[in-house]
């Protein structure tokens, strides 16, 4: 890896909606699991000095999320009206374009 020089940023994944899972026959995606992940995700860029980009966090911010309060997605709590928005069917426009302006932040890192 040394010899080609890579230049690695970091991605969590986006938070999950539970309520979007309700169809499928089979599901174990959860909320709580998402987030765990993403935070194995942050651990990795402090110990190896990676940029990260943390979508997780900024799709949890736009959804209203602060931190405090039980987790939005999650089936244990009310459905959010704006997480599924960012989210609906993958990456979209709006989460799109907020992962591309994050990505930019580190062009030239």
């Amino acid at each position: 890896m040394e010899a080609q020089n890579p230049r690695l940023i970091l991605i969590t994944p986006p938070p999950v909606d539970e309520y979007l899972f309700e169809k499928a026959k089979e599901n174990d995606r959860r909320a709580e699991h998402t987030r765990t992940y993403a935070d194995v995700v942050q651990e990795l860029g402090l110990t190896y000095s990676f940029p990260v980009v943390d979508l997780w966090k900024l799709f949890m911010n736009k959804a209203g999320w602060s931190g405090e309060e039980p987790l939005i997605g999650s089936k244990s709590t009310a459905k959010n009206d704006v997480l599924p928005e960012l989210l609906s069917d993958g990456m979209y426009e709006r989460s799109f374009l907020l992962t591309c302006n994050r990505v930019q932040k580190y062009n030239d890192y």
